[in-house]
């Protein structure tokens, strides 16, 4: 989208895009900066990642969020597709396209790609990094019953529509519909991430960082309320420090705030991710959460498999039993606990800061399940699939 509403631009990404590569940019109607008047919020202002599930929020606020859930579908993007559509059209044309690639979120792209394969006859593959009506958002959002019907035929109908389709972990979709056409490709870390990785000079204090954006949904606070504990303890919160990197929910951070904790936090906000590698390459310890959602154990986020990629032990909180605690214990990389078992995580944090204390070097992953999510291998599974497409074969 030409000059769209994000809430956050990371400009060093570009890197990672071939020079060759052919990007069209369209226009788009989008009601961000509807919902920034409506709101109160500065024109020069980021709307910040799930914004629609926010607890205590002001009437006018509520009603912004109920409008975007109940008559932006699927999603806030849905003024891209026409756009997008005469945009895709002229490529088919011009550049003799083979198949279709449509990678959500949002789910709007695929809306457009379904108008595309109807209309160019060319196979399309569905690519779900995240699911679509099953999304951790709507589990804190009410939504109309004639809304979740109509989302919820636009996902089926784009499932039963697409030729092949391809999702992070099963588990995304209420039905089995999709199983036979269906391929997992988790995500996958960039082993090229590792030239910004620094030395292994030894932390002055022992070093927690997190990455990611922290939302009520999660359930945050139990890892604060951790530092709180340990904070009655000088040999320990004089040597700790916790590096947070991304967007925090105004609530949370407010509660946060006014916990007694004496370790030291930094909050960096949001940041680039050339220094986010830089910063998780030198922790002693990489905190990780997963959404609390009716579908928490089948979220493989993106996070987990970079974190991977750090060889730093991991701390998680989320569904024991999930997709992220199988990848934890296949690789032994680090630790799954309960959303809200806070004995048990501070006693694993604890035993880190220890290992780090007396200089140990306990830490022992294996490195060949770690590859399996080299995301070299992922994509020449994704290649087969489209050069099935290509060679009518899907």
């Amino acid at each position: 989208v030409r000059n769209g509403e994000y809430h956050a631009i990371d400009e060093s990404l570009q890197r990672d895009v071939p020079e060759s590569t052919i990007v069209v940019r369209s226009s788009a109607l989008e009601p961000h900066s509807l919902y920034k008047f409506f709101t109160g919020m500065q024109k020069e202002e980021s709307i910040p990642v799930a914004a629609i599930v926010r607890k205590n929020a002001g009437l006018r606020t509520r009603l912004s969020h109920w409008i975007r859930a109940n008559v932006f579908i699927p999603d806030a993007r849905i003024g891209w597709t026409p756009f997008a559509v005469n945009q895709g059209k002229r490529i088919i044309k011009d550049h003799g396209i083979k198949a279709i690639l449509s990678s959500s979120p949002p789910p709007t792209v695929h809306l457009i790609a379904r108008i595309l394969a109807r209309w160019s006859r060319i196979p399309w593959i569905a690519d779900f990094r995240d699911p679509w009506t099953q999304i951790y958002h709507y589990d804190h959002v009410k939504r109309s019953v004639p809304t979740q019907k109509l989302d919820r035929f636009l996902e089926r109908r784009s499932i039963r529509e697409c030729d092949r389709m391809t999702v992070v972990a099963d588990g995304f979709f209420g039905h089995t519909d999709h199983e036979s056409k269906c391929t997992v490709i988790p995500n996958g870390y960039d082993v090229d991430d590792l030239r910004f990785v620094q030395d292994d000079r030894r932390n002055n204090k022992f070093t927690i960082c997190y990455a990611g954006s922290i939302k009520q949904s999660m359930g945050g606070l139990v890892f604060f309320r951790i530092l709180e504990a340990v904070s009655d303890n000088k040999s320990i919160y004089q040597r700790m420090r916790v590096e947070i990197m991304g967007q925090v929910d105004p609530v949370i951070h407010g509660l946060i705030q006014n916990m007694n904790i004496k370790v030291e936090i930094n909050w960096h906000g949001y940041t680039d991710h050339d220094e986010v590698i830089q910063r998780l390459s030198r922790a002693d310890l990489l905190l990780m959460y997963i959404s609390k959602s009716k579908i928490a154990k089948s979220i493989l986020t993106g996070k987990l498999v970079e974190y991977l990629l750090m060889k730093r032990p991991i701390v998680a909180f989320g569904p024991l039993g999930g997709a992220a605690d199988s990848v934890l214990k296949a690789t032994q990389a680090g630790r799954m606990f309960d959303f809200d078992d806070e004995k048990n995580a501070g006693r694993f944090i604890l035993q880190r800061f220890n290992s780090w204390k007396h200089g140990e070097d306990d830490f022992t992953p294996d490195e060949d399940v770690v590859h399996q999510f080299d995301r070299r291998l992922l994509t020449e599974k994704l290649a087969k699939i489209l050069q099935g497409g290509e060679n009518g074969r899907l």
